[in-house]
């Protein structure tokens, strides 16, 4: 299937109607292939934002095809101001500048739909699609936005200019171009059959007749298409939105023509091809120029990335180097916990926040009677800045290449490597603070709840909060991906799904509470009310070394065996992200231990 990763050139299209694949058979990348004959759906099925049921933008039409299954998808216009309006805008203007491009499909499995091929791949055999949902990162590779359309609303005549973003669509003029091109062929071809019989003196006949007449009559077609074609052309002349050009003294930064993030990898492999020499570097990020003219802007900074998170004297350069460190943060955050959910507490770093410990009271009182009085309590809590940091070792053949197979490797092995880390410390019971190097994860030091049941333990969770006086809308629950697909498969025993909202990436238990999925949560079932959750997240910080000798080990101490990277060839890359969180009140966090619920389909094993 074609697709491209060039730059989405909008020049001020509302981008409300667009289309594209909604999914392939294509393996995801949770390891899921699914059957298109099992699919099923009914038009039309509702459009969300990052599959949040509380936050839908509009509506999506899907059609099947024999290799995907495609859609056209419409974000509803909304005049009021409001929290739909800002919702729609943000979609629609993401769209539009390229930063989404992705789209992800919301579905359940029907009846006895999984199958474990020898490959390993898990296939789902049948489901129904429920919802079509905008995202940074598709789990299929392949589902993305193809066209997006320039006409607002629905085009009575049927007819609407688009931009395109896959390989195998024609634009209207190369169209023309090709049928003006077919023309010229075909009636060189008439010509040639009459010149034939010209010159021999005699008329056409027989064969000769037949493909004249068939030529003749091509002819015909093709001006008719190229009539079609031109007045099309002519309708979207008239609907070009102008562009207004920038004001004098504006520079502008082009939009990189390379998957979201992988600036930053790209970085990595110039300065791992130069042994760490900045002018070489900026040498080798020439070879990227066209595609992603960040990434030699990045390496003419004035100073090292890392140094741009110092508030002391290099805040002045962050605009000149956060492109690239921002985008790869814009890949990284959706793929970890704390960036799939919504509604998180977000606070600067090292500044002190007033915390109620006690709200007061009132009281009810009679006429001419004297008012209580009463006072509330307050104290403050500080977020200091806290920092995550790998070292992933790569091979030098690795680095030096620069086709996009190595730099999506280098981008994966950076991600996947801070995404396992951070979501295990963000949610683990073990992590303990440790002053000035790492925060508490948000379940360390609370009771746990053993578990029981699905539906008890999912009742326990709830009447803690409730307790606590927390509204239950804003709950979300985070659970293992086994522990998620375990309560998609369970029905009763008439066969119906216990939790239809349930996907193995999640979804909603009933009465709406959304779940966010991660095999780091184990056997937990972990829930939290995300606006009593603060976090806190600034700055990439990135270094390479070639000469380096690192002790090759998850759990540095000292007394392993150092590895020269020179010797064996190898770069080292250092990643560091700086990151904190703290539950703003103990109440915010509650979980369940032990879950292991059975895949058989049953409430128990």
């Amino acid at each position: 299937m074609d697709r491209a990763y060039a730059r989405l050139e909008t020049k001020g299209i509302a981008g409300r109607r667009f289309s594209g694949i909604a999914t392939t058979p294509t393996p995801d990348r949770d390891g899921h292939s699914i059957d298109l004959a099992g699919v099923t759906f009914t038009n039309p099925v509702p459009l969300l934002w990052y599959h949040d049921q509380k936050q839908p933008i509009g509506l999506a039409w899907l059609t099947k095809t024999p290799d995907a299954i495609t859609f056209d998808a419409e974000i509803v216009d909304v005049a009021e101001p409001g929290a739909l309006k800002t919702r729609t805008d943000e979609a629609t203007h993401s769209i539009g500048a390229g930063v989404i491009r992705g789209v992800s499909i919301g579905f359940r499995t029907l009846g006895k739909a999984l199958e474990r091929l020898s490959s390993g791949l898990l296939r789902i055999k049948a489901l129904e699609i429920c919802e079509l949902s905008l995202v940074a990162i598709p789990s299929n590779v392949d589902a993305t936005i193809l066209t997006i359309k320039a006409a607002s609303g629905r085009d009575p005549l049927g007819v609407s200019s688009s931009i395109c973003l896959g390989s195998s669509m024609k634009t209207i003029q190369e169209s023309i171009g090709e049928w003006t091109e077919k023309r010229a062929t075909t009636a060189a071809a008439m010509v040639a059959l009459m010149t034939k019989a010209t010159d021999a003196g005699e008329t056409l006949a027989g064969d000769d007749a037949t493909k004249y007449d068939e030529l003749g009559a091509e002819i015909v077609r093709i001006d008719e298409q190229l009539d079609r074609l031109t007045k099309l052309e002519t309708i979207n002349k008239s609907a070009a939105v102008p562009v207004i050009p920038k004001a004098p003294g504006i520079v502008t930064t082009l939009a990189p023509k390379v998957p979201p993030g992988a600036e930053l990898a790209m970085v990595a492999m110039c300065l791992g091809r130069a042994r760490g020499d900045k002018m070489l570097a900026i040498e080798f990020a020439k070879e990227f120029a066209k595609e992603c003219p960040n990434v030699e802007l990045f390496l003419k900074a004035a100073v090292a990335p890392g140094t741009t998170t110092d508030p002391a004297w290099a805040g002045a350069l962050v605009p000149s180097v956060a492109p690239v460190g921002n985008s790869f943060l814009n890949l990284l955050r959706p793929k970890t916990i704390i960036g799939r959910i919504s509604g998180l507490r977000r606070v600067p770093f090292n500044t002190y926040l007033p915390r109620v410990t006690d709200g007061g009271s009132v009281g009810w009182v009679g006429e001419g009677a004297k008012k209580k009085v009463t006072k509330q309590a307050f104290d403050k809590v500080q977020i200091g800045e806290a920092k995550a940091a790998a070292i992933v070792v790569l091979t030098d053949e690795l680095v030096r290449r620069s086709n996009p197979d190595a730099i999506s490797t280098v981008q994966g092995i950076m991600i996947d490597t801070m995404v396992a880390f951070l979501d295990g410390q963000f949610i683990d019971p073990a992590v303990a603070a440790v002053a000035g190097v790492h925060p508490a994860s948000i379940t360390n030091g609370l009771t746990p709840i053993p578990s029981t049941s699905p539906d008890a333990d999912l009742a326990a969770l709830l009447g803690a909060f409730a307790t606590a006086n927390i509204p239950l809308s804003s709950v979300t629950v985070i659970m293992s991906d086994t522990n998620a697909i375990a309560l998609a498969l369970m029905k009763t025993s008439t066969g119906v799904p216990l939790f239809p909202g349930m996907t193995v990436n999640g979804g909603t238990l009933p009465g709406g509470l959304s779940v966010v999925t991660s095999q780091t949560a184990g056997s937990n079932i972990i829930a939290l009310a995300p606006e009593l959750v603060m976090f806190a997240e600034e700055g990439i910080l990135l270094d390479v070394s070639r000469e380096a000798s690192v002790e090759m080990s998850d759990a540095p101490d000292g007394t392993g065996g150092l590895v020269s990277l020179w010797q064996q060839n190898m770069v080292g890359l250092r990643v560091e992200r700086y990151i904190n969180w703290q539950r703003a009140r103990n109440e915010a966090v509650a979980y369940v231990s032990g879950a292991a619920y059975p895949l058989t389909g049953s409430p128990s094993a």
